[in-house]
């Protein structure tokens, strides 16, 4: 892939190869040398952001984590101002969660990924010192993502995925997060390498990775571009479950003790320009459900919740894109990514809000299999995340939930005005 001088062209090469499509995504990480605009943003630029607006800094998080307290990464609120993020580098990595909406540059850069890929997009930005032997803990993300460096360097290690069905209660995209402490050692290494500026780094959803930052004078950045195309945002083969089929006894700890099925149901749909006419929707859910549910999927109900689900997929982009816009942005960061955050959950509830058919179905079939074996699969009002990564906000006083799975964001929101 050749280098590129602005996002629009990265993103685009990105989303237009069907080797990267083919061969990588979903599949395997994979590194490419200076590629990337670098030089379009960096340290001084998110400096300049947060002496503008401190809100941005109060938001941010140092990552912390504890292998002999059996603690995996959790977030810890930084403080505020950019005197806060300098202390809190002397003790780990910062992240500013969101970033898209904090800086215009990189609204910019998550618009061109968004033209690009027709996918939800977020972006994170990661600041470590050198010398930090380990700066992100081994852990597991819901989102793909591209990762691009940005200053310093940062060294990458990036594992198989264990069996779901080895550790069922964990959450296969939320591993080494919190309580949960994921050990890397009995994982296969499949790509371990020194990202410098310009350096792009593509991982899977759900494949663990670590960070560290080699001795040296400068300090690391890096972009992490999450692209989101799974069940976070209703937009996998589980959505046409919920949507399409009576109510059965399942729910994703379920799936996660048959790894096939887990793995069938958490692929993508196929919507989107980068993901269109990669699979038929309708044909591939009849057979997996068939297959692995025992069940025979009405094609009107199959049909129904595809067009829902290309709705929901459409709100989702066009709710990004306002927000996106810089031009429009009035106020500080934080009065802008309430309300985004509060848009984003609510169409997830508008996504798996019960129609009346299924309001019906509920009422006339009662299954008995279990004791709750009539109530929603757990998962089904997983909500959008803050920057797909945990915000710091609410995590002054107690500890703090892992990334990707706190609170919904309305209820963070009420918890800050009680304060």
């Amino acid at each position: 892939m050749e280098s590129c001088t602005d996002w629009s062209s990265l993103f685009g090469n990105f989303a237009s190869s069907a080797e990267f499509r083919n061969e990588y995504w979903r599949r395997a990480p994979v590194v490419l040398r200076e590629i990337a605009p670098w030089a379009e943003f960096g340290l001084d630029a998110l400096r300049a952001a947060v002496l503008a607006d401190p809100s941005i800094a109060a938001d941010a998080a140092r990552v912390d984590f504890d292998f002999e307290a059996r603690r995996g990464w959790t977030n810890v609120c930084v403080g505020d101002g950019w005197d806060g993020v300098e202390r809190a580098l002397d003790d780990g990595t910062v992240v500013f969660n969101t970033a898209g909406l904090a800086c215009a540059p990189l609204a910019d850069a998550c618009l061109a990924a968004l033209d690009a890929f027709e996918l939800p997009v977020g972006v994170n930005v990661y600041i470590t010192r050198p010398g930090r032997a380990a700066s992100a803990p081994p852990h597991t993300d819901r989102q793909d993502v591209l990762v691009v460096q940005v200053a310093g360097h940062k060294r990458w290690r990036v594992h198989v995925p264990p069996r779901t069905d080895a550790n069922p209660l964990a959450d296969p995209f939320a591993r080494g997060k919190g309580d949960d402490v994921l050990d890397a050692t009995s994982l296969d290494v499949i790509v371990d390498d020194i990202l410098r500026p310009g350096d792009v780094l593509y991982v899977p959803a759900g494949a663990p990775h670590q960070t560290a930052t080699p001795p040296g004078s400068e300090t690391s950045l890096h972009l992490t571009f999450g692209i989101v195309a799974g069940s976070t945002w209703g937009l996998s083969f589980d959505t046409l479950r919920r949507l399409a089929l009576p109510r059965v006894p399942e729910d994703d700890l379920a799936f996660r003790l048959r790894p096939r099925v887990h793995r069938a149901f958490h692929t993508p749909l196929p919507i989107g320009s980068f993901l269109e006419g990669t699979t038929d929707a309708a044909a591939t859910f009849d057979y997996i459900a068939r297959k692995y549910l025992g069940q025979v999927p009405d094609p009107d109900a199959v049909a129904a919740a595809i067009s829902r689900a290309r709705r929901h997929h459409a709100a989702i982009l066009a709710a990004m894109r306002t927000s996106y816009d810089h031009v429009a942005w009035r106020g500080s960061y934080l009065q802008r990514v309430d309300p985004y955050l509060d848009a984003l959950a609510g169409l997830i509830d508008d996504l798996y809000a019960a129609t009346p058919s299924q309001e019906k179905e509920e009422k006339k079939t009662k299954v008995t299999v279990g004791p709750r074996a009539n109530a929603p699969p757990k998962d089904v009002r997983e909500r959008p995340r803050r920057g797909f990564a945990a915000s710091s906000r609410t995590m002054k006083t107690t500890t703090p939930p892992p990334p990707h799975e706190e609170s919904p964001p309305r209820r963070r929101r009420r918890r800050r005005r009680r304060r």
